[in-house]
């Protein structure tokens, strides 16, 4: 896809460090892999349209909340990769489906469950660009806990944005989502000088 971006580079300076405990809790070991990574924490209300997006990467994440929010489906799934895009159009068109075979307005929980999750505070974004990862969790300030972090991925092409990895998972994933090799809480801290 994009071969040269993806090169290794030499030398580069991350803001973030964390050793990852391998030997078990809090314990590194002789010897510590380190999952270095460059971005910023941020208190980012996606939901509120007053407050301007710090960059083109929220702005873009803003419009994609707001259109499933507005029940703009063919929208939303616009902003996805075409492998996600096709994933999250099925997972609506069925979930649509589900609340139109109940009588019952609470039937609508899972797309519930996805508006509020893009709706939510933009915590972090993890800059390895072109792939950002952006953590979210309910709320503002710095109160959040780990369990109530959730991420999207998303990737630059050119001047644009998609949100990719719907409904899949990676070894990153695997990282990412075991607090035994995992502690987010330090995507609070402010990075390393």
């Amino acid at each position: 896809m994009y071969p040269a971006v993806y090169k290794p580079i030499s030398n580069i300076n991350v803001g973030y460090q964390y050793p990852i405990p391998l030997t078990g809790p809090g314990d590194a070991g002789a010897h510590p892999v380190f999952f270095e990574f460059d971005g910023g924490p941020m208190d980012f209300p996606i939901g509120d349209e007053k407050i301007k997006a710090p960059t083109p990467l929220l702005e873009f994440l803003r419009n994609a909340a707001f259109a499933i929010r507005s029940g703009k489906d063919k929208s939303f799934a616009g902003d996805f990769t075409p492998r996600s895009g096709k994933t999250i159009s099925q997972w609506l068109a069925a979930a649509k489906k589900r609340q139109q075979a109940s009588a019952s307005p609470a039937s609508n929980y899972a797309t519930a469950g996805l508006v509020s999750a893009m709706m939510a505070n933009v915590k972090f974004v993890l800059n390895a660009d072109p792939i950002f990862l952006v953590f979210q969790a309910p709320g503002s300030g710095d109160n959040w806990t780990p369990q109530a972090l959730s991420y999207s991925y998303v990737v630059r092409e050119g001047g644009s944005y998609k949100i990719a990895n719907f409904s899949s998972m990676n070894t990153l994933d695997d990282f990412l989502q075991n607090p035994a090799l995992i502690d987010k809480n330090i995507l609070k801290q402010a990075p390393r000088k």
